[in-house]
């Protein structure tokens, strides 16, 4: 089962802290394909340091986020999804300062490959902080989509 992810990143840091945690994490997960749109404003080794870290079938390209000043999330989205291979049956989304977390030793191709044919998406716990008693705040987000649907931004 061929499963991309499909990620979209701003690195500024010659060593890219953020990038690492998120594409190590998507190894580990089992994201078998990468398509990595890199925005423009990155530091100029980011398209080489990412392709190299990946160590695997990737597809990566820079694109221009603030062509007007405002960035364009959904259109560098989108980018990526337009690059998907035509094999690929599942992709999955995430931004350079995610971390994909594992909760049990199954990992995404065990997850979808025991779905029904029905199930075009999943969603997926998101934490994104904590508050002042450390309790997580966060909600669902749906991470994983079936190709085949053909899903747009």
């Amino acid at each position: 089962m061929k499963i991309a992810l499909c990620a979209i990143a701003r690195s500024d840091k010659e060593d890219h802290p953020d990038l690492a945690l998120m594409l190590d994490s998507a190894k580990r997960a089992g994201f078998g394909h990468l398509i990595l749109g890199v925005d423009d404003r990155s530091h100029p080794n980011t398209v080489a340091w990412a392709t190299e870290r990946w160590d695997g079938s990737c597809d990566l390209f820079t694109f221009e986020m603030e062509a007007d000043g405002d960035p364009h999330f959904g259109r560098a989205r989108q980018l990526t999804l337009e690059r998907l291979p035509a094999d690929c049956e599942f992709w999955g989304w995430a931004d350079s300062d995610d971390v994909i977390e594992r909760k049990s030793e199954r990992t995404v191709p065990d997850i979808l490959g025991a779905l029904p044919p029905s199930v075009g998406a999943l969603a997926f716990n998101y934490h994104y902080a904590n508050d002042e008693y450390g309790n997580v705040k966060g909600h669902l987000k749906v991470r994983l989509f079936r190709s085949s649907i053909g899903w747009e931004w």
